[in-house]
């Protein structure tokens, strides 16, 4: 068996155990299988966007930023990571980059599910910051 098969077959485990844990709320142990498979390919958004979002649940907003910056740099269509940017910028008090991410959001799919929200959330920053 070729070598690249056996990291991509090792990194789909760890993956695969990386989102189990995170469904039982382990986001500690998702972590290090994230940060495992990324080490076997670090071309995957999708193993970024998740360990952000392991991050995020641990409220380690700046982890998670970098973790879906990643995952964007990688993936530029990547609408879910934007929009958890902007949250995880939010919390962090960075409105003006959530914005960015959120708008981004909203040119990449106009029908997002969360669209009204965030449009919500944008007239409600408008209104306080002018």
């Amino acid at each position: 068996m070729a070598t690249g098969t056996v990291n991509a077959q090792d990194a789909d485990a760890h993956y695969t155990q990386a989102q189990l844990k995170f469904a039982m709320g382990d986001y500690e142990g998702a972590i290090v299988d994230y940060t495992e498979t990324l080490k076997l390919n670090d071309n995957d958004p999708q193993a970024y966007y998740q360990r952000g979002r392991a991050k995020f649940a641990q409220n380690n907003f700046l982890g998670a930023i970098d973790d879906y910056t990643q995952a964007v740099t990688l993936n530029p269509y990547y609408v879910e990571a934007f929009r958890d940017r902007g949250n995880a910028r939010e919390r962090l008090g960075d409105l003006t980059n959530a914005k960015l991410d959120f708008l981004k959001v909203l040119m990449l799919s106009p029908n997002h599910p969360q669209a009204a929200y965030i449009w919500g959330k944008l007239a409600k920053w408008k209104s306080v910051t002018g």
